[in-house]
């Protein structure tokens, strides 16, 4: 694995990811863009929103060292995630950093994280069309 960082910011929200965040009034949030490869081949292009208040050093961490992720489990453990899986066709800028044809299908994952009542990450997630998801879990007990 690894993984080129191409945003590492702060933006403001948005109307959409306002109301994502459940936040009241717009607010400044962490953003992040990182392309992931295996074995030197784009599989991810992972754009994710970071509610700075849970995670007030996101923006000052190297993430072709330590994946957002890892980061984040340490910072802000989840307590709820959300995911919304749909196919999306590789527009110029995503085939771009995916080096694939634009057109091409995606998946695109929706998530959302929770620690406790607060919305901690919002993130999109595109794969290129050539990999596969899948999860196991163990619901709670």
């Amino acid at each position: 694995h690894s993984a080129t960082v191409l945003a590492l910011d702060r933006r403001t929200t948005t109307p959409d990811l306002t109301a994502a965040f459940g936040f009241e009034r717009p607010q400044t949030v962490f953003h992040s863009l990182v392309v992931h490869r295996e074995d030197g081949v784009p599989v991810q292009l992972e754009e994710r929103f970071v509610n700075g208040a849970l995670a007030p050093d996101y923006d000052r961490q190297d993430f072709t060292r330590r994946t957002t992720y890892e980061f984040l489990q340490a910072a802000t453990p989840l307590t709820e995630v959300e995911h919304v899986i749909s196919s999306v066709a590789a527009d110029a800028e995503i085939a771009a950093r995916l080096e694939m044809p634009a057109g091409e299908p995606c998946l695109r994952l929706y998530r959302r994280t929770w620690t406790g009542a607060a919305v901690a990450t919002v993130n999109y997630l595109t794969y290129a069309g050539r990999v596969s998801l899948g999860s196991r879990y163990r619901p709670g007990k």
